[in-house]
């Protein structure tokens, strides 16, 4: 019905890894895939007890990013659809930002220590890397985009905060 009214207009598709496999190139050439991928999404990828545990996990998240690039590739290749990663590039190796939002968070002790990353230079040197890893990945598909909040002043005029 889309292409009825607008034939040129490209079009991204939501789309997870699981997708992939049942797209087969029925699209036409203005159709992308937007890909979104989770760093959070099991107990495995967060879950963590101690110091040594979070950089732990924060070693093996990233020396498996390079290893994203395996989806884009597979649906540039046999699947005939480019794609971009729509969701999922960032760098966090928990899900604490759902802490005091959501009903049904899960403590498994990965919110603990935050402030024992924020002035180390492990961590730091570990965050770069992680995130270039990422974008090397990303960047062998149609690119990346990230998600960014619209934050406001507590001005009554409706200004908008700094990030």
């Amino acid at each position: 019905a889309i292409r009825v009214q607008a034939p040129t207009v490209p079009l991204f598709v939501p789309l997870n890894e699981g997708d992939l496999t049942t797209v087969n190139g029925e699209f036409d050439d203005l159709v992308f895939g937007a890909l979104q991928i989770s760093h959070s999404a099991t107990i495995a990828d967060i879950a963590s007890s101690s110091s040594p545990e979070d950089r732990s996990k924060l070693f093996y998240h990233e020396a498996t990013s390079c290893i994203l690039r395996s989806p884009l590739e597979y649906a540039a290749c046999f699947r005939d659809m480019p794609i971009f990663l729509s969701s999922g590039f960032d760098l966090s190796i928990d899900d604490c930002f759902q802490q005091n939002i959501v009903n049904d968070f899960q403590d498994y002790g990965q919110c603990d220590r935050f402030n024992e990353t924020t002035t180390s230079g492990w961590w730091h040197r570990h965050r770069q890397s992680y995130a270039a890893r990422q974008l090397f990945a990303y960047e062998q598909g149609l690119g990346w985009s990230f998600a960014a909040w619209k934050l406001y002043t507590d001005e009554d005029d409706d200004s908008v905060g700094v990030l």
